[in-house]
């Protein structure tokens, strides 16, 4: 008797060049890259590869999927072997889909993703909130970046649960599903608390 004996693989993670937006979204975010000296994604892929395309002068990127984030270092080697490009990847435990955590043991490490690039001294002009702990990430960015810091949140339209951001930033623009934030001049009350309320939650 023949035993056959099978094996799995994992495809490596395909990367677009544009992010996981409308296009009035992608426009809008083009639009500012034009402007950013400094830019900070909160989630890599066709955004990473979108932003080396407009010739960002520094690029940080925070991931929680290392796999996913070495799949982008590929395409960011091929195309922008010459960009300033800073990966980070930040260990929240085991994930799944979409860099998710799996793993409510690991919620002590769950900080690490909103703050490490603010920690690690990086002080962008451009933030993009498109990954895992999108509240806590758009508050980090108040507590930690420079007034008038620009900050595109995707996905907010729809998501209540994102828009206590508001207390925080202050809102100018509206394109699609998305909103364009402005770091104040000074923090409002309570920030520091809602950062770390936020932090439980990767969505």
């Amino acid at each position: 008797m023949t035993t056959l004996t099978f094996k799995t693989y994992r495809a490596e993670p395909l990367i677009g060049d544009t992010p996981w937006m409308t296009k009035t979204c992608i426009h809008a975010l083009g639009r500012l890259l034009q402007d950013s000296r400094c830019f900070l994604e909160y989630g890599a892929g066709g955004s990473t590869r979108f932003a080396a395309a407009h010739a960002v002068k520094s690029l940080i990127s925070v991931e929680s999927d290392i796999r996913f984030l070495n799949a982008v270092d590929g395409y960011i080697q091929r195309d922008s072997p010459n960009l300033d490009w800073h990966p980070m990847h930040v260990d929240i435990g085991r994930v799944g889909l979409l860099g998710y955590p799996l793993q409510l043991k690991s919620m002590r490490r769950w900080l690490r993703y909103p703050s490490r690039p603010w920690v690690a001294g990086h002080q962008p002009d451009l933030v993009l909130i498109d990954g895992r702990f999108r509240l806590a990430c758009a508050l980090a960015t108040a507590y930690y970046a420079q007034p008038g810091t620009t900050i595109f949140f995707d996905d907010y339209l729809y998501r209540p649960w994102y828009w206590t951001a508001e207390r925080f930033l202050s809102m100018v623009a509206k394109p699609g599903r998305a909103r364009i934030f402005k770091v104040p001049d000074t923090h409002r009350p309570h920030l520091r608390a809602a950062l770390v309320s936020a932090c439980r939650d990767p969505r």
